[in-house]
């Protein structure tokens, strides 16, 4: 979500072709809008692996999904972390004053992690179109196969002395 350039041209490049990133939750990597990944080492400082994007779509689009689910989180942990602080619990870095302020600013929160949702499920909607048949069909035996279980179970349980 911020913008990080190196001196380095090439480092500067694949931020720059790759657009838009967020810190992946708990590592050291960055993850773009696009797929592309890059590492961060040394406290952020020095650059490790720089990954363009899957050339597998449904790779591709798995990356591109846990993308938006990070800008959905973010989006939605700084509407509630807000409406908390009009509650009176917390603070703020909002520079908002008056309660109108505080009301108009709350709606923009809520109408950004309404359309970082709504870009969520279209992320989610392509992965799963372009999820590779033998994947989907196994889902569907391991399913199947969990129910055939259960059914015996149940049968066994039913039968009593």
């Amino acid at each position: 979500m911020t913008r990080t350039y190196s001196e380095n041209p090439k480092i500067q490049s694949f931020y720059e072709e790759h657009g838009a990133f967020v810190t992946i939750p708990d590592t050291d990597w960055l993850l773009f809008e696009d797929g592309a990944k890059l590492e961060r080492i040394s406290g952020g400082v020095g650059v490790g692996v720089m990954m363009p994007p899957p050339r597998d779509n449904w790779e591709g689009a798995k990356l591109v999904a846990q993308y938006f689910e990070i800008i959905a989180q973010a989006a939605d942990d700084a509407f509630h972390e807000f409406r908390e602080y009009c509650r009176g619990n917390g603070v703020t870095r909002a520079s908002v004053n008056s309660p109108q302020q505080k009301i108009d600013h709350l709606k923009k929160l809520k109408g950004r992690a309404t359309a970082a949702h709504a870009k969520l499920r279209k992320a989610k909607n392509e992965m799963k179109e372009l999820t590779p048949f033998w994947m989907v069909q196994r889902k569907k035996d391991e399913a199947a196969e969990r129910r055939r279980r259960q059914n015996f179970l149940n049968e066994v349980e039913q039968i009593q002395l």
